[in-house]
């Protein structure tokens, strides 16, 4: 597995950040793309034992931001989550929902 990692971060939501977890980082000309996969059931969702996948995603997008911008200067970093299955609700000030894709 590999990882981004640097120094403590202060700012993220008021809490240091040392590293995240990426699943899928894809380059392109329109930017960067953090990509969280999922495949969760709707049991295990309503169970609430597991780590938040939009807390997930914005720590790993954060991080990489504050990577890339530092040696490329200022980056679009986007994140989606791709998703298999059931994930919890969104938080509705940070996510933007567009709607259930199909495959």
């Amino acid at each position: 597995m590999y990882g981004l990692e640097r120094p403590a971060i202060s700012g993220f939501n008021g809490t240091a950040l040392i590293s995240a977890q990426i699943d899928h980082v894809v380059l392109t000309p329109a930017g960067v793309f953090v990509i969280e996969t999922k495949r969760w059931s709707q049991h295990f969702v309503e169970s609430g034992d597991f780590h938040n996948p939009f807390d997930q995603v914005s720590r790993a997008n954060y991080l990489c931001y504050d990577l890339l911008r530092k040696s490329f200067g200022k980056t679009r970093v986007r994140s989606i989550i791709a998703c298999g299955g059931s994930l919890p609700d969104a938080p509705p000030s940070r996510i933007s929902k567009l709607s259930d894709l199909k495959v």
